[in-house]
């Protein structure tokens, strides 16, 4: 065995000097490679899936810089193959090593299903060629994150691996706020899609929309918002005394997530942010203490202040100026009037654009501002797409699954406040921004919602409370 080993470090040593390094680089990535591919393939066969879930919370947002093919409207993604992996360990291990669903839920799903119909059917009179990116959006943005959340809920064994979870999320959180970080000071866009980089410009000042490793300022801080929560509600899983590596990581990643969140400085967001504070604040279960949440409004407070006297016509642009009401008024004048023409199924799916520029009697304005023809609104965006019938499943999926979550509010009310500030931060930036249709958007959500209706949901099997609750 020595002497084999011997024989392949000089084969090896010799592939280095004779070939071109490009060649060996070629050959040692098609090698690890394929032990990539054989090591997760078997494990996939096992059911052993814990390790590639943590590993896709870790990386999913280099995923659609690194990891896509092609480049443009890629094909092969990170997110899709990681689900595909997920469906096929799910159907090798069965339902014997499946988590319990809380029934309501199984309710919210059919739901579900029943608002991917109607999205389909909206469509189905389309043809080839413009039913393509219309499937697109309804795969990826809606199909895929459901299918996600129900896959996290049934197979991925959230009280084995949570600390290995929220270590990798405040990673996941760190990174993606050091890349907004360093966008925001150089004015460079470090991983750019293409025409992704957005300016604002308000006097002199040239503000640099950083959208991270993601390809819009609105993924880039929903999900650093989205991650801020999650990490929070984990922390209040594991023991009060962490490593000291953990517990640093933990506020590391805490701050760059809230930091990712405020960086694009979409008003929206930190109107959503507050009113959550608030919520968080004056409840009995908190995912930060009052302390915490008063230093953060302190500093809120002090940087809207510092903009409005260092930088007054950025500080007018981003939080004074109605115009950017006005303009809303006026697309919801549209979209209404789109709504009236087509109230049942809509005019399908990711067709609002394409629908109101063919027709100008839907142009509207008002107070001297123009329609943007895009709906800037995800409930609205439904109805104006899917129909009335569109609308009440997507609701009422939503609905059942809240109700879910308050009836087990009880036996764990931490549970219902990490749902309940994830719910209403969602969907109040919803409210300003189409928000809905953002696949990592929506995968990075149904990921914390199936952890925490799986932990609810096994909380409710036991018949206990959970530490966390305990010592709240």
């Amino acid at each position: 065995m020595p002497f084999l080993w011997l024989i392949l470090g000089l084969s090896a040593l010799g592939l280095l000097i004779l070939l071109p390094r490009l060649y060996v680089l070629a050959m040692i990535v098609a090698l690890v490679g394929s032990v990539v591919v054989i090591v997760t393939l078997g494990s996939v066969a096992h059911g052993r899936m814990d390790w590639i879930v943590l590993g896709w919370v870790t990386f999913f947002p280099l995923g659609y810089y690194f990891l896509s093919f092609p480049a443009t409207r890629p094909i092969l993604t990170l997110d899709r193959v990681v689900v595909a992996l997920f469906i096929l360990g799910a159907i090798s291990v069965g339902r014997s090593r499946s988590f319990p669903i809380l029934t309501d839920v199984r309710t919210a799903g059919c739901w579900w299903l029943g608002f991917l119909a109607v999205s389909l059917l909206s469509i189905w009179d389309l043809p080839y060629s413009e039913m393509l990116g219309p499937l697109r959006i309804l795969i990826d943005c809606f199909a895929m994150p459901a299918l996600l959340c129900w896959l996290i809920m049934c197979y991925f064994d959230v009280r084995k691996n949570l600390a290995w979870l929220h270590a990798c999320s405040c990673v996941m959180a760190t990174y993606i706020g050091a890349i907004g970080l360093v966008e925001l000071v150089t004015g460079k866009n470090l991983l750019e899609f293409t025409d992704t980089a957005e300016f604002t410009q308000a006097g002199d000042i040239k503000l640099f929309r950083v959208d991270g490793p993601f390809e819009s300022a609105t993924a880039f801080g929903l999900i650093g918002i989205i991650v801020f929560f999650f990490i929070l509600y984990l922390r209040r899983y594991l023991p009060n005394r962490l490593p000291v590596w953990h517990a640093a990581l933990h506020r590391v990643g805490v701050l760059a997530a809230l930091g990712a969140g405020l960086m694009p400085m979409h008003r929206g967001l930190v109107v959503a942010l507050i009113a959550v504070c608030l919520v968080d604040y004056f409840s009995k279960i908190h995912l930060m203490s009052r302390r915490s949440w008063q230093v953060l409004w302190l500093f809120l407070l002090g940087a809207i202040v510092t903009g409005k006297v260092l930088v007054p016509d950025l500080y007018s642009d981003r939080v004074t100026n109605a115009d950017n009401i006005y303009v809303r008024w006026a697309q919801h004048k549209q979209t209404m009037r789109v709504i009236a023409d087509h109230p049942l199924l809509g005019v399908g799916i990711d067709r609002f654009y394409t629908a109101v520029s063919m027709s100008p009697r839907y142009f509207a304005t008002f107070r001297g501002f123009d329609s943007l023809n895009f709906t800037h609104n995800t409930m609205l965006s439904i109805a104006a797409e899917t129909g009335i019938f569109g609308l009440m499943c997507y609701l009422l999926a939503q609905l059942f699954f809240a109700r879910a979550m308050w009836r087990t509010r009880q036996i764990n009310p931490l549970g219902f406040q990490a749902f309940f500030c994830l719910f209403m931060i969602y969907t109040i930036f919803g409210l300003d921004i189409t928000s809905g249709y953002f696949s990592d958007i929506n995968l990075c959500y149904m990921l914390t919602f199936g952890v925490i209706a799986q932990l609810q949901a096994r909380s409710v099997a036991g018949g206990v409370h959970l530490r966390s609750v305990q010592n709240a």
